[in-house]
């Protein structure tokens, strides 16, 4: 037998004492009672913390990038906590320069190599695109850089750059967001020259290594460019 219950809203940190007693079972048998005592939750990630946002040093320089190309870092900013832990729940960027992104364009937030979104598109009305649920705890006193990568797409004309336009699109939940806004990475040019392609095979065979075994090949792969 599964008995579940539920609560009222909590308070996080609030000790809750649950006394389940006078239980019978269905042939009229008196079951144990039962006392636990457990800490109040809310979910999700919550902070009060301020944060200021500012462009990285390591963002990109603007360039001119081909058709096709894949995984352009194109703009790097900091996100910075001050006296108190903060939290960085979602965002959202806008493109700015005259361009017509290609319809299979994506955009990504990194966080150094770690992807942390999926794909988004550029919203061809307000330029925006919006990444949610990121929930970053920042501590306080430090910071988090991300980059927004960009998946080009092909055909692409015009220029285009990314910033973070304003503070109310920065959620940090409780907090408040500070910076010289627009935040703005670099403009970059776009090209319809084909960007190279890498491709890559199975290059051989190997024998399988043996336990302790220095320097032991463990795959051969063919980097063919065109």
């Amino acid at each position: 037998m599964c008995v579940i219950l539920t609560t009222a809203a909590q308070q996080a940190g609030e000790d809750y004492d649950l006394v389940v007693s006078d239980v019978m079972s269905a042939s009229d048998e008196e079951l144990d009672s039962m006392e636990l005592v457990f800490s109040g939750y809310v979910s999700g990630v919550t902070a009060k913390g301020d944060l200021t946002v500012e462009i990285s040093a390591s963002t990109p320089e603007g360039q001119t990038l081909p058709s096709g190309a894949t995984s352009v870092e194109m703009a790097s900013w900091n996100f910075g906590a001050g006296d108190e832990d903060a939290v960085l729940k979602s965002l959202v960027v806008h493109r700015y320069g005259v361009s017509t992104l290609p319809s299979n364009h994506q955009i990504y937030l990194y966080e150094g190599r770690e992807r942390l979104t999926s794909g988004k598109s550029v919203n061809s009305t307000t330029n925006e695109a919006t990444f949610s649920n990121l929930n970053l705890e920042i501590a306080a006193g430090d910071a988090r850089t991300l980059t927004l990568r960009m998946d080009v797409g092909t055909s692409a004309d015009g220029e285009v750059g990314f910033e973070i336009e304003s503070a109310s699109d920065v959620n940090a939940d409780a907090g408040t967001a500070e910076g010289d806004f627009p935040v703005q990475g670099e403009k970059f040019d776009l090209s319809s020259t084909a960007a190279g392609t890498i491709e890559i095979d199975a290059n051989g065979s190997i024998t399988n290594p043996k336990v302790g075994e220095d320097d032991a090949t463990v795959a051969k792969f063919k980097l063919t460019t065109s």
